[in-house]
């Protein structure tokens, strides 16, 4: 009975020291909402200390405005509902605003009667920030599309594609980032014995039933290449050198590529001799799916924008060539006899053409400027007259 209880207590220690060691926001609250217990990334995330939190009211770290939410939200539970995937924010102690992605799992005893709620609070600020700068990208793009001409219906169309597939990717992000399904296995330094909890079979895509041990599920699983470089540093762990925090690539059995993010916790006996390592994975195949997407539709919107450019100086060109013939025809007739009516519509042509030849030539400038091929002309001019128009100095 005593060895009982000393596996039971030490297998709770193992089990508290992988709660503690999560990289993520971690509080368990009673059914009345109150906290019963946070690990030490929720104090280092919320800036209060343990003893300020434990017994209070999770509305503490709640901005007020998500207190009513909050009540909703612990019925949900206590009806034994789970709640995944739900974005909501986060008050700490100085008064900053975390938004947060939230787990909430029902706990229940031996006999299946609830006893607290377990709430896993994923810091999503990076994304946040990355939606922010997509939705500035967009909104500076669309600015350009409109300061286009209807002759650039074409160019303004790639545009709009590339708006709707930078669209596209905001839309996955929103449900990209997965709550924290958390996979947590354990080695025997001494037996060379591996455990695996259900969750782990899951983020390997393989039965439990039918599986073989961990060790060799765990070698199929992984690419070759990647688990050449799991093994060199899971050897450094245990010496000592480095923490065990990686990320690595797993081919399930239904040929899907997963890509899995793994931490790990060295117990060690007091000579310091590695006795056992528990390790946490979870599955981050989302969020490498996304920085794909946003690399490509961010090459999608560069090249739109390099053609409508490349349109617009093709066109200025092509404008330009006849009217200079309109501006020196119109020169030649005004050298010729003509009635006082004639001269005057013939000299409002010409200097109406120069005009619209210099519009086109700003234009065709500015076309050089985007595309980066602006060059610098030597022209002759009179210093006399320039100097003449400019404005006045200052007293």
């Amino acid at each position: 009975m005593r060895d009982h209880r000393d596996i039971a207590e030490y297998r709770l220690h193992l089990l508290s020291k992988v709660f503690m060691s999560v990289s993520d926001p971690i509080l368990i609250e009673d059914m009345d909402g109150k906290v019963l217990e946070m690990n030490d990334e929720a104090v280092r995330a919320y800036g209060w200390r343990r003893e300020e939190l434990i017994g209070q009211s999770l509305k503490m770290i709640l901005p007020p405005r998500h207190h009513l939410f909050s009540d909703a939200l612990l019925r949900r539970c206590n009806a034994g509902k789970e709640i995944n995937n739900l974005e909501g924010e986060r008050l700490t102690k100085d008064g900053r605003i975390i938004p947060v992605l939230l787990t909430m799992t029902l706990l229940r005893d031996e006999d299946n009667i609830p006893t607290g709620i377990v709430t896993i609070a994923k810091d999503i600020s990076a994304r946040k920030e990355k939606e922010q700068e997509l939705e500035k990208q967009r909104s500076l793009l669309e600015e350009q599309v409109n300061l286009r001409t209807a002759q650039l219906q074409s160019a303004i169309e790639a545009a709009e594609n590339a708006n709707d597939e930078l669209q596209k990717v905001q839309d996955r992000l929103s449900i990209a980032l997965d709550s924290a399904q958390i996979g947590i296995w354990e080695f025997n330094a001494r037996t060379r014995e591996e455990t695996w909890d259900d969750r782990m079979y899951e983020l390997f895509g393989i039965d439990k039933k039918s599986a073989a041990d961990p060790h060799t599920e765990f070698a199929r699983g992984v690419l070759p290449e990647d688990l050449l470089k799991l093994q060199d540093e899971i050897r450094l762990t245990m010496s000592g050198e480095i923490d065990y925090d990686t990320v690595y690539r797993v081919r399930r059995p239904d040929g899907s590529l997963r890509y899995i993010k793994g931490s790990g916790l060295v117990i060690r006996d007091p000579d310091g001799t590695p006795v056992k390592v528990v390790g946490a994975n979870y599955d981050i195949t989302e969020l490498k799916d996304y920085e794909t997407n946003l690399h490509i539709a961010k090459e999608a919107a560069e090249s739109a924008n390099k053609a409508k450019s490349d349109f617009l100086a093709r066109m200025s060109h092509e404008i330009r060539t006849p009217m200079n013939a309109v501006i020196g025809m119109t020169h030649l007739a005004l050298q010729t006899d003509l009635t006082a009516k004639q001269r005057d519509y013939l000299r409002k042509a010409h200097g109406s053409a120069i005009s619209l030849l210099d519009i086109i030539n700003d234009i065709l400038d500015f076309s050089k400027i985007e595309a980066g091929r602006m060059e610098l002309k030597t022209s002759i001019f009179p210093l006399t007259s320039s100097l003449n128009k400019s404005p006045p100095s200052l007293p």
